[in-house]
């Protein structure tokens, strides 16, 4: 039994890196230039999530790339976190998109960061199709409200407690 529960993890492992390999994202520009003179539809990046690619587009300030710059969110290592959200994180459907989320153990903390993006068309504009990621940050709860263990209601949203 040990022996078949290592060959499925180091096959799980090959695959994962194979499909990261086969669905490479475009290059990410920098937060400074990756929008610049371009319309909010314009896709900065694209991410796979095993079903489907879901676009990271410039978006506004209220969503997209140029939201999370705004809220100095956007990085590397941002981008790696929205990355493993959306490829092995457990989505959950909402009201007007989803939520893709995974739990950080960092003792003596918990926490979930968590991407929302709707699968659906962007508002009237019917070109725009997905809308894509809206936003996406580290929260003291999961989608649904339950808080993750160690997490009091009164611990601030945003980085680790």
């Amino acid at each position: 039994m040990k022996n078949a529960r290592a060959i499925t993890a180091a096959f799980l492992a090959s695959a994962t890196m194979a499909a990261a390999t086969l669905f490479a994202a475009a290059p990410t520009a920098t937060a400074a230039d990756a929008c610049a003179g371009k319309s909010y539809k314009h896709v900065v990046k694209r991410y796979n999530n095993g079903l489907g690619i879901i676009p990271l587009r410039c978006g506004t300030s209220t969503w997209g790339y140029r939201h999370l710059v705004a809220r100095g969110r956007w990085s590397a290592s941002f981008d790696k976190k929205i990355t493993k959200a959306l490829w092995s994180g457990t989505p959950v459907t909402i009201t007007g998109g989803r939520w893709h989320y995974y739990m950080v153990a960092v003792p003596p903390c918990t926490k979930y960061f968590g991407v929302l993006d709707n699968p659906n068309t962007y508002g009237r504009d019917h070109v725009t199709h997905p809308q894509g990621i809206i936003t996406a940050y580290s929260m003291g709860e999961k989608p649904g409200g339950a808080l993750a263990p160690n997490v009091s209601s009164e611990t601030p949203a945003g980085p680790a407690c």
